[in-house]
């Protein structure tokens, strides 16, 4: 009988990245001489796949790269550059690569948030439009009760006779 040895992967770890295995795949590169190869990172660092130590590396460890806001200067240029490339999708790298010490990502996000930012301002707005321009039915409350039949006298039992 011929059974075939599958070889098995080890589990790939999904999810956040802690500080220690920040440190690991920093090393690693560092011993990379020149372009990593995130394959073999991989191998060596077990729990992730290349994708993800690729992506980790380049968004969030690269040196170089600073976490902040963008300033309204490199906000407009960002929306300007985007612009440019409509219908067609953005360029994230080649706007990144424009600006210091930022990612695609990085861009990306930025972009994105504004346009959320955007809709969800523009959503409030019109309800509150609506809500301006709705008409409320007013409600009329007569407290006074209306008058009955006038109760019956002579006069009226008189006047009903002839």
């Amino acid at each position: 009988m011929n059974v075939d040895i599958v070889e098995t992967k080890p589990s790939i770890k999904k999810g956040r990245w802690c500080k220690k295995d920040d440190d690991l795949l920093a090393k690693l590169v560092a011993l990379e001489p020149s372009k990593p190869r995130w394959r073999h990172i991989a191998e060596k660092f077990g729990s992730r796949s290349g994708k993800q130590c690729r992506e980790r590396w380049e968004n969030h460890l690269k040196i170089g790269i600073i976490k902040r806001r963008f300033t309204a200067k490199e906000s407009d240029f960002i929306h300007r550059e985007v612009e440019k490339c409509l219908p067609e999708a953005p360029r994230w790298a080649a706007i990144s690569a424009k600006l210091e010490n930022s990612t695609p990502l990085m861009v990306r996000n930025h972009v994105n948030n504004f346009r959320r930012k955007r809709t969800a301002n523009a959503l409030k707005k019109r309800r509150e439009r609506i809500n301006r321009n709705r008409s409320i039915p007013k409600i009329t409350v007569n407290l006074k009760p209306k008058p009955q039949n006038p109760p019956i006298t002579k006069m009226s039992i008189s006047f009903l006779c002839n």
